[in-house]
């Protein structure tokens, strides 16, 4: 361990100002390169480069040391303090890709420690949304150095299932997250050059991502010199991490890192880079996956962060990896999941209360040799429709998953469907053939019966059979007004319309012209409501329809189906 004391008590940080340097200034720098040892670099400035964003500026420097030469600028040193005569300069935080000499871009350290002085207005545990990233500043090829991330089981298979979605926010997944033990790292070890980062899930699965502390004055600290997603207030949980090594890299090299558990919370996420104070650890979002297969029944626990945009994707990349965990890939599986869930209590400024809605159930079925990127993609989608709904600000207390695995691939395509007469009466059934070919090309058939209600109108009416989400899509063409929520509550309803993948939908429409209104379907309104609705002075906006619906029935199969079937018929009286 280098032989100096850091005076972490001290109520300011003394620091050198940009208009103190001069090129040809040479000092050092701080960061750990293994284990927790921090080590010393050279380092020398090449020049001031001003307004590089509005009010802000960036250091030029070389640096030098600790195989820099060979490596450049390591991806992990975001926030690597640089000092010249004893003073605070700025923490390393940008480079090039590429760069043929480990140049870096150093924040002023003045630029920073003005995050110490942001009011914290975060109305909750997520804090506001993300911002993916920094401005780089127009210079060609500078960008934030990546922040190294170690997610727990990562594996090819994992990797290219949430590795497009996590780049997304700039995170890169580098390698497997171990947790560093407890005999090789306290707080204590949390001085500038140290290692320090934010879990962004924690539990029986871990992702977690590093970079370097640059001051710490009591309790309080800053880091990186750039933002992790430029979000603002945020409540983010703080780790330490212990290095493993330094992977040299053409385009980037980058730290091999353990996280600890949880030590603070970080609370700002700034341009000028991220401040936290150590101490309290913020709650994270719960989420739950129960895992049942004929080899194995586990259950798996963990938490996530609660940022709006970025909470769906970490939901999803940890559902992923349990799932690789378990049951691998390239296995022919048929998979049941089903999703709940919970939400809080009111979060409306109104006065009154407002009970928490009832729990969410939503569930689906995938078929093939990979169900679990489409679980990924599906989880995914719906958590982000949820957090981002404009209806109620982060609602979600938990969010449980059900997977059951059953092996083969159950799964059919629906070719066509013949009915046994095309004229039919009010309270008839319809005997209809369904044409029906499975995933290796074999053909069969299977004969449901469709009742026809009572009191169907005269006239044509067409009948489509789809799976759910099939016909929501349809649905979303026919009468668009009605799949616009005008409440939370609809934008629920919505969701209990989706999923089910291996049921059939079995819904009829009479050539009667319709309403939407307010989200809202009136089918075959009387002339005179149609008239008084569709006057321009109306407060809702009104679409009409060609069609109204008349009924709708379902079909439970024993296999995923895709596939749209129409039939017209004639109804009489």
């Amino acid at each position: 361990m280098l032989a100096f004391t850091f005076a972490i008590a001290l109520a300011r940080v003394p620091i050198m100002t940009v208009d103190q340097l001069k090129p040809g200034m040479k000092g050092t720098g701080r960061s750990v390169f293994f284990g927790t040892e921090i080590k010393e670099f050279g380092v020398e400035v090449i020049d001031v480069m001003h307004q590089v964003w509005p009010r802000g500026d960036m250091i030029l420097c070389r640096l030098s040391g600790q195989g820099l030469e060979e490596s450049g600028v390591v991806a992990g040193m975001s926030g690597s303090p640089v000092y010249i005569d004893g003073k605070l300069v700025g923490a390393v935080a940008y480079a090039w890709s590429f760069a043929k000499q480990p140049l870096a871009g150093v924040t002023p350290a003045a630029q920073m420690l003005r995050i110490w002085d942001e009011q914290d207005h975060s109305g909750g545990p997520g804090g506001s949304r993300s911002g993916h990233g920094s401005d780089n500043g127009g210079l060609a090829g500078l960008s934030a150095l990546p922040l190294p991330v170690a997610m727990s089981g990562f594996t090819p298979a994992l990797a290219r299932v949430v590795g497009p979605a996590l780049k997304e926010f700039g995170l890169s997944p580098v390698g497997a997250a171990g947790t560093a033990s407890s005999a090789t790292w306290d707080t204590s070890n949390l001085v500038p050059g140290a290692a320090v980062g934010v879990a962004l899930i924690d539990g029986d699965v871990r992702l977690s991502a590093i970079g370097t502390l640059t001051c710490r004055d009591g309790n309080r600290i800053l880091g990186f010199g750039h933002p992790m997603f430029q979000a603002g207030n945020v409540r983010m949980p703080m780790v330490g991490g212990v290095i493993h090594s330094v992977l040299p890299s053409v385009e980037t090299s980058f730290k091999l890192f353990s996280g600890t558990g949880p030590v603070g919370t970080i609370n700002q996420d700034r341009l000028a880079g991220i401040g936290g104070e150590i101490g309290p650890v913020p709650e994270m979002l719960p989420v739950l996956a129960m895992v049942s297969s004929p080899s194995v029944r586990d259950t798996y626990r963990f938490r996530i962060i609660e940022l709006e945009d970025l909470a769906p994707v970490l939901a999803a990349s940890g559902l992923a990896d349990v799932v690789y965990q378990t049951e691998g890939n390239l296995e022919e599986m048929t998979l049941a999941s089903r999703m709940t869930v919970r939400f809080n209590s009111s979060q409306s400024p109104s006065p009154v209360p407002r009970p928490p809605s009832p729990p969410l159930v939503v569930e689906h079925r995938f078929s093939g040799t990979d169900p679990a990127s489409d679980l990924f993609r599906t989880a995914k989608n719906e958590l982000d429709i949820l957090f981002g709904n404009r209806f109620l600000p982060a609602p979600i207390a938990a969010v449980e998953f059900d997977l059951s695995f059953t092996p083969g691939r159950a799964l059919a395509y629906l070719l066509s469907a013949r009915p046994d007469r095309t004229q039919v009466r009010p309270g008839d059934t319809v005997r209809v053939t369904l044409g029906l070919r499975d995933f290796r090309g074999a053909d069969s058939e299977q004969t449901i019966t469709v009742a026809i209600p009572g009191p169907t109108p005269e006239g044509k009416l067409t009948i489509i059979i789809a799976p759910r989400d099939s016909l929501l899509a349809l649905e979303a063409m026919r009468a668009p007004g009605r799949l616009e929520p005008g409440s939370f509550a609809d934008l629920l309803d919505l969701f209990s319309e989706t999923g089910r993948e291996n049921e059939l939908v079995v819904a009829g429409y009479s050539a009667r012209p319709g309403l939407t209104i307010a989200g809202r379907e009136l089918p075959a309104p009387p002339p005179s409501l149609r008239s008084v609705l569709l006057n321009p002075q109306s407060d809702e906006p009104v679409m009409t329809t060609d069609e109204s619906p008349v009924f709708r029935q379902t079909l439970r199969l024993d296999r995923v189906i895709s596939g749209v079937a129409r039939l017209d018929l004639e109804v009489t009286r």
